[in-house]
């Protein structure tokens, strides 16, 4: 399974404060993309739009659309993280995207379920939980 982070800040403030911690999920997350989950799912993009100084993102905090590409056999997911979440410090920030990281990958694998997509969900949220708890 392949995980990519499409980071979109609203200034350099933003980026300065997720950017780290951004690394470290895709660091820790890394060794999963050796497994595979089923035959449904081989990627997910998560797109985290995150509040500054120049932008504001509409969304509330939190997961938000969530897309399953079946013909691409790929996931994607939106999280928007404003300023009163990552002005609360590093870990703040890291419990913060790896709660919603997990909430995604669930809800995905939800959504895979609904439409008798292969998807190993069991075995990928341990292993997503495990690999996120690590890099804590």
């Amino acid at each position: 399974m392949k995980f990519a982070f499409n980071l979109r800040p609203g200034g350099a403030d933003a980026w300065r404060a997720v950017s780290g911690e951004i690394a470290a999920i895709k660091k820790a997350l890394a060794p999963l993309s050796q497994k595979a989950y089923g035959t449904g799912v081989n990627a997910i993009t998560f797109f985290v739009f995150v509040s500054g100084e120049i932008d504001q993102y509409p969304d509330k905090n939190g997961v938000g659309k969530i897309l399953l590409q079946q013909k691409q056999h790929a996931g994607r997911a939106e999280i928007t993280m404003h300023q009163d979440v990552w002005r609360k410090g590093e870990k703040h920030v890291a419990h913060y995207l790896n709660e919603l990281v997990i909430e995604a990958v669930s809800e995905l694998a939800t959504r895979c379920e609904k439409a008798g997509v292969d998807l190993e969900a069991a075995s990928l949220l341990g292993d997503l939980r495990k690999a996120l708890c690590q890099a804590q």
